[in-house]
């Protein structure tokens, strides 16, 4: 939502919560409610919950960090990406959870490193229901 402000606070100060309100229903036609990289933010895109077109009853917000991230050609390409997004997670996982559920809030998150961590995790587990099928299968069949 503060790139309705162009990130600047005091944009955000002087127009205040009436700008946010106007761009939500003029967000690709207002040149004040374009972003810093003078593109469209659709109010759908950034939050959710709301019933219909409402956007003022958003019970949701999201936020996205751009991380630059190359195709590996050399194997080193993407190292201060992948740093960043392990310090982001820490981060979530050790500061911000806890904080947030203090609040009795919900936050969900996720960056392109923790899919994969996911994705291998599950691989992992998938591996092991199989041995133990397999050898299930192999005494049924040894004893039948």
């Amino acid at each position: 939502m503060l790139q309705y402000f162009q990130l600047d606070p005091k944009k955000h100060d002087d127009l205040g919560i009436d700008h946010a309100k106007f761009c939500f229903e003029h967000y690709s036609s207002e040149e004040t409610c374009l972003s810093t990289f003078q593109s469209p933010i659709d109010p759908s895109t950034i939050l959710g919950g709301f019933p219909g077109s409402n956007f003022t009853e958003a019970s949701a917000f999201v936020i996205t960090y751009p991380v630059n991230n190359k195709v590996e050609t050399t194997g080193q390409e993407n190292a201060k990406a992948m740093a960043w997004e392990r310090a982001y997670i820490n981060l979530v996982k050790e500061e911000i959870l806890p904080m947030v559920l203090a609040q009795n809030l919900t936050l969900s998150f996720s960056s392109e490193s923790s899919i994969k961590d996911e994705l291998n995790r599950e691989s992992t587990a998938d591996a092991i229901t199989i041995v133990i099928s397999y050898i299930v299968m192999f005494a049924y069949i040894s004893f039948t």
